[in-house]
């Protein structure tokens, strides 16, 4: 999925859908990024031309 990389720090907080495009609540990233900092981990996101 694009998004625009002045978007990119917000798309793991809760309840923000970047695309708007699509149903659901916005809570997908998040959940993935506490899990993986839950198991000492982390979700990181890169924006390529």
């Amino acid at each position: 999925m694009k998004y625009c990389p002045e978007r990119l720090a917000e798309i793991s907080q809760p309840f923000v859908q970047v695309s708007g495009k699509r149903g659901g609540t916005g809570l997908g990233l998040t959940i993935s990024s506490r899990l993986a900092q839950a198991m000492s981990g982390e979700l990181s996101a890169t924006s390529t031309p």
